[in-house]
Order: C-alpha cells, then structure tokens, then sequence
C-alpha cells in the first residue's frame, strides 16, 4: 500500500496536466504503520485474552494507538 494516494481518474482527466502534476507535488506518501514495540505488544495481547476488560486496562499504555 505504498505510494501516493491518486485522484479519481475522472477528476484526472478533467483537469489540465500541468494543474495534475502540481496538485500531486503536494501530495505526501502514504506512512508505513510501525510495529508495537515487544513490551506493548505483550500488554496489548494479555488485555485482549482478559475476559474482563475495562478503561483502566489501558492505563499507562502511552502509545497505545486504535487502528
């Protein structure tokens, strides 16, 4: 999924070249998604095999990100 996100290719093909390539010079590539750390990793999975889960089980976890 790497790459440049692109325009619809009718709205490419409406606009003139030159306003297409300025547009995409603008355009940043796609960032790749980090791996968790091994630490979180494992706090993660244990939460997740928890039958009893709730907020606080996420307390402390700072770079806890929903995907």
């Amino acid at each position: 999924m790497g790459g440049k996100p692109r325009l619809p290719r009718d709205v490419e093909l409406q606009l003139p070249e030159e306003i297409v390539r300025l547009i995409y010079t603008y355009v940043p590539k796609r960032a790749k998604p980090k791996p968790l750390q091994a630490g979180l990793q494992a706090c993660v999975e244990k939460i997740q095999r928890s039958p009893k889960r709730n907020s606080m089980d996420l307390y402390g976890l700072d770079d806890f990100v929903l995907c």
